[in-house]
């Protein structure tokens, strides 16, 4: 993810990318035009330093690719590192614009599905930019970090991060294949059956962790909301859900029906931190490393 390939030799051309804007007093202003993970062009300061991050995930890995003191503020969800709990808070749901246009940020930056096309160009009719990101699949992290350290300025430290954390994956050691995976079902919710789907993050992570997502079949949405019939029939040996699932409290008191599950009479069904699945990030590793541990 990230750039293209063929674009990223184009970011550095500046006779390609760098246009220039003249303020009143005659100071000149170059700019690089970029493509983020949507295909949209997004014109930028070639100095940008000012970066707010309307995604949880992209607060982490702006955190481990840039000076701390140029990410302007963070979400309400935004709580790590611990440091970010001390910028400023501007609420994303809906975004709140008065507050961003008083962050003044060189761009802002966000992930796919957490902001929409239309609320991006309001935040774009104040005049700052709004950049996407997309994480499907664990590596769209490690190209992820690439690219934010690109346009952010720091792209050697980048790199260099980037290319320790794709060496770390690819040290990950896959189950034989005369092993079976443990059929791992992840839950969102408590309240229904709403789940991490096939073509997920989550289940790439634990595809990893030596498991298969036990959801098996494709749905349009990637977080379908399935019946307790479907679930019996797939019946899966693991279960995991965040903290709001509940699953050692009150889960299975409100679907008794997943009491006749392989998962539940095995007692093989985890809370985990919330943030390991749901948010793509640089803490895919211990992410994997605890659901590891859990499934096997």
């Amino acid at each position: 993810m990230g750039y293209k390939r063929e674009l990223i030799a184009v970011f550095f051309s500046l006779a390609l990318l760098v246009s220039c804007d003249t303020k009143n007093n005659n100071e000149t202003i170059e700019y690089i035009i970029l493509k983020d993970d949507l295909g949209r062009t997004v014109k930028v300061k070639k100095d940008a330093h000012r970066f707010l991050p309307l995604a949880s995930s992209v607060t982490e890995m702006l955190y481990l690719v840039c000076d701390t003191s140029e990410i302007v503020g963070r979400t309400q969800t935004c709580n790590f590192p611990k440091e970010v709990l001390l910028k400023p808070v501007v609420n994303n749901y809906p975004p709140d614009l008065e507050k961003i246009l008083f962050l003044k940020p060189d761009l802002v930056i966000t992930k796919d599905g957490m902001l929409s096309l239309q609320q991006a160009a309001a935040i774009e009719k104040m005049g700052i930019p709004v950049y996407y990101q997309k994480y499907d699949k664990v590596k769209d992290i490690v190209n992820g970090l690439e690219t934010l350290a690109e346009i952010t300025n720091h792209k050697d430290s980048g790199k260099k991060i980037a290319d320790s954390l794709r060496s770390a994956l690819g040290k990950i050691i896959p189950l034989p294949e005369k092993i079976k995976p443990k059929r791992v079902l992840m839950l969102i919710s408590k309240e229904s059956y709403f789940v991490f789907g096939k073509d997920t993050y989550a289940s790439d992570i634990v595809g990893l962790a030596g498991g298969v997502n036990a959801v098996d079949s494709i749905y349009d949405n990637p977080y379908p909301v399935v019946s307790a019939e479907y679930l019996l029939k797939i019946n899966p040996d693991v279960i995991i859900g965040g903290e709001a699932v509940a699953l050692e409290k009150d889960f299975f008191e409100l679907h008794p029906e997943m009491k006749r599950t392989n998962a539940y009479i095995s007692k093989k069904y985890f809370t985990v931190n919330d943030d390991y699945l749901s948010r793509p990030g640089p803490r895919v590793l211990e992410a994997i490393k605890v659901i590891k541990e859990l499934i096997k």
